[in-house]
Parts: C-alpha cells; structure tokens; sequence
C-alpha cells in the first residue's frame, strides 16, 4: 500500500487539508468579524474546529501511525452532517422543526446503521450516510436561495460570505455524493476504489477553500 502512487497522492490530499484547516481557525482567531455579518462569521465555528481537529487525527493516526481509518471516518461522517446541517439553519435563522427532523432522522438511521457495521462494509455505510446528508443539505440550499430572492435589496452573491459556504457545500455532497456511494461496490468490482476516490478529495479541496474564503469575506484585520 505505501509502496503504491494512489497512497501517495491520498497522503497529499491529507496535508493539504490539514493546511487548509490551520488557516481556518488562524483567519478564525486572529481576524475580527463584519458587524453586519457576525451571524456568517459565527455559523462556521464548529465547521471550523472540525476540519482542525479532523486532518490532524488524519496526520497523527492515519499517516503517521497508520491506524485504520474506518473507525474515524464513520464517525466524521456524522460530525460533519451536524456542523453542516447546524451551519444551514443558523444561516436561514428559522425552520426549527426541519433542522430537528433532520437530526432525528440522520442520527437514527446512523445508529441503526451501526449495528450492520464492519470494517468491509464501512465504505458502503458511509456512503448511505453521504447520500442522506445530500438530500438534506440541498433542501436547506434550496430554501436560502428561496429566502433571499424573496429579499428587497439586490446583493452581490461574490460579496456574500453564506453564499460561498453554500456553493462550497453543495458542490461538495452532490459532486461527492457518487464516488462515495459506490466505492464499496467500484472496490469489490474492480479494485481501482482510489481513482474514483479522487474526484471526493478534489472537491473536498474546493469545499475548504470556499469556506476559507467565505470566512475571509466575514472578516477584516484586526487593528
């Protein structure tokens, strides 16, 4: 496995978002908030704590140790269906009941899906995981840009820090939501399971910038 180009690319891919996560919570502490964009600035806390804390798990266990990523995987895939679906309703600042139901449906099917879980199967799993967090994220995408064409004053969507976590976040699950889904059964079929796995870590790369750039966008200097 190490011996092979794919491992060597995927290692890549881990610093580099390890990288992005350090710039994160840099530009997160060491930079003030918009006064009018505080609430963009403050929904992106828990994403931003868990893209840090995530890629150095990744470097320290995975790479350095070289300890089964199954288990972390699993269970970041459930971090991360929080801090985005967390992220969304902070971002529209209603529809309770939605981001409730959406827990409650995510966490039970998450649970239940333990008991069927194995270290051969943990790619297939995860992959129902990612395709329930797509639908769902899309629902609250769908309900942003609702809510703000319903707005009287015309902004540009480049200047919007929430417009650039959304595009981010999107493009993310639904351009991830494939590779994810059958690289159990491309892994099974063919063995090739990493080629197809790049296109997830290319757009896992392109979520991270966003956010770093939507975060910029909520931010100046501090004086």
């Amino acid at each position: 496995m190490r011996n092979n180009i794919w491992y060597y690319i995927s290692v890549s891919f881990v610093f580099q978002y390890l990288l992005c996560g350090i710039l994160l919570i840099y530009f997160y502490y060491t930079r003030s908030p918009r006064k009018e964009l505080y609430n963009e600035f403050k929904v992106i806390k828990p994403f931003v704590w868990l893209m840090f804390i995530g890629e150095l798990y990744e470097v320290i266990f995975s790479v350095i140790l070289f300890v089964k990523t199954a288990y972390w995987t699993t269970l970041y895939s459930l971090l991360e269906f929080l801090a985005f679906n967390y992220m969304f309703y902070k971002l529209l600042k209603k529809h309770k009941t939605l981001y409730n139901t959406f827990n409650i449906v995510f966490l039970t099917f998450y649970i239940t899906s333990l008991f069927f879980w194995n270290i051969d199967n943990h790619n297939i799993v995860e992959g129902y995981y990612g395709a329930i967090e797509t639908v769902f994220i899309i629902i609250w995408a769908i309900l942003w840009f609702k809510d703000l064409f319903k707005k009287d004053e015309v902004v540009s969507l480049w200047r919007m820090p929430a417009f650039y976590y959304v595009l981010g976040t999107v493009i993310y699950l639904c351009g991830g939501v494939i590779p994810v889904l059958f690289t159990g059964h491309l892994f099974k079929a063919t063995g090739l399971w990493t080629k197809y796995w790049l296109v997830f870590l290319i757009l896992g790369t392109f979520m991270r910038i966003m956010m770093i750039i939507g975060l910029l966008k909520a931010t100046v200097k501090k004086p």
